[in-house]
This record gives C-alpha cells, sequence and structure tokens, in this order.
C-alpha cells in the first residue's frame, strides 16, 4: 500500500505520558525523546515506547 493510504494518528502524549513507566524519566532520555519525536503512529495513538505502569 502507498503511503498516502495508510492510517496515520496523531500521539496522545497527553494522554499516555502520565500512564507510563517513564514518566519521570528527562525527555533528554533516549526512549522517552525517540517518543516525543515521533507525533504519529501508525494506527495508534500510542507513543511507540510507551509502556503501562503496573496498577
Amino acid at each position: 500500500m502507498p503511503y498516502y493510504d495508510e492510517e496515520y494518528k496523531e500521539v496522545r502524549f497527553d494522554i499516555y505520558c502520565s500512564q507510563c513507566v517513564r514518566e519521570k524519566e528527562p525527555e533528554s532520555d533516549d526512549k522517552c525523546h525517540e517518543c516525543l519525536s515521533n507525533p504519529l503512529n501508525l494506527y495508534s495513538e500510542k507513543p511507540i515506547n510507551f509502556k503501562e505502569k503496573e496498577k
């Protein structure tokens, strides 16, 4: 499929960052920086390195 037919979604950092295990890490950390550098994600609003905190 061509690139323009793909369904990219805007990443919802406002929702997912506070639920991520890396929430307290600096934005310059490799995993956080990689997430923040990718504001679009294919088929998902979740950041690419999102890992949910255990409840």
